[in-house]
């Protein structure tokens, strides 16, 4: 993964100079987190609009020798300056399952709703778009998805039931 950018920049003493800025990721994460950039400057509007631009997202990823798998999409509903946020979860990463997570409500959902529906199009500014998209590389599955036990202090037992 390597970006390069070229610039023309005046050094002192050295005069106009052609600079190459660059950056690479020397290792990949375990955990992949990719925004989405759906909101731009339109300088005819003389305001921060919202991008409804169709773009497919991969269910899977192939990078530097590396699988990554769609674990969850957060999706936003509505224009810049309004809207709602609620995410698609598939807990396993195994796409058979997705929970869609929406305030104080929790839906099963399938894979047509949590990635497909979420693409944008441009003819609907208001529509639903994924804003942020979560990988987990797949090598890595068993240490993020394998039950845990944990040991709960008594003191916060207490709260639990109080609160029941």
């Amino acid at each position: 993964m390597f970006k390069s950018e070229q610039l023309e920049m005046t050094i002192e003493g050295q005069g106009r100079q052609t600079v190459e800025l660059s950056s690479s990721l020397t290792a990949l994460p375990k955990v992949l987190l990719l925004t989405l950039n759906r909101l731009t400057y339109d300088p005819t509007e003389q305001a921060v609009v919202k991008v409804t631009d169709h773009f497919e997202y991969r269910e899977s990823l192939e990078l530097s020798g590396y699988t990554y798998t769609l674990h969850s999409a957060v999706v936003h509903e509505g224009g810049a300056e309004s809207g709602h946020y609620y995410c698609y979860i598939s807990p396993q990463c195994d796409h058979t399952v997705w929970y869609r997570f929406n305030d104080a409500e929790v839906v099963t959902s399938d894979a047509t709703s949590a990635i497909r529906e979420n693409y944008g199009k441009r003819s609907c500014l208001l529509g639903p778009t994924a804003y942020l998209l979560t990988y987990i590389r797949t090598d890595c599955g068993e240490e993020f998805f394998r039950p845990k036990t944990v040991d709960i202090p008594e003191s916060l037992r207490v709260r639990i039931n109080d609160v029941k």
